[in-house]
């Protein structure tokens, strides 16, 4: 019985932190466009509404596999199905409430890092280091160092062929 209501928690939970993870996104994303009035607020909805359903669809699997088959080792994962539950609640709890307190003070955070460090907490509380795949952390935190870095070359790139003197 305890399970079946941890399970539905989880699903309330899930939700809201989607809700959550939907707002910051929306205003990572969108906030300068709709801020300098080159697309309205409800254009700008519409957009984010489609490009996160389709970043859903087509890397969300890729996504949940890392974080759930990648980023423990199999201890993690063969503890009891309540104590599970239980760090999933934990998890979604913390950062649906994180996420929702930096939303309402304006802040930039990145929710990638807030669940990863949230389930990374949970392997430690229930296995210790030895339920954490290193390997992968270092992965997933190399791509929050190069990601920016590549961003940055990008854009230089970028500006320089915009305002090439094309004569």
């Amino acid at each position: 019985m305890i399970q079946i209501v941890l399970l539905g928690l989880v699903g309330c939970l899930a939700i809201y932190f989607a809700m959550m993870l939907g707002a910051n996104d929306l205003a990572n994303s969108m906030g300068t466009s709709v801020g300098s009035g080159a697309i309205s607020w409800r254009k700008a909805i519409f957009i984010a509404a489609i490009m996160e359903l389709a970043g859903a669809v087509f890397f969300g699997h890729q996504v949940a596999d890392t974080l759930t088959n990648g980023l423990f080792t199999p201890v993690v994962l063969h503890q009891p199905v309540a104590e599970l539950l239980i760090g999933m609640v934990a998890v979604l709890f913390i950062c649906g409430v994180g996420l929702q307190w930096a939303n309402r003070f304006g802040l930039p955070v990145a929710s990638s890092h807030g669940i990863v460090g949230a389930l990374l907490g949970f392997a430690l509380v229930v296995a210790g280091t030895n339920g954490i795949n290193w390997q992968k952390v270092s992965l997933i935190a190399g791509a929050w160092v190069i990601t920016p870095l590549l961003a940055a070359v990008m854009a230089w790139l970028g500006i320089k062929v915009i305002y090439r003197d094309w004569e």
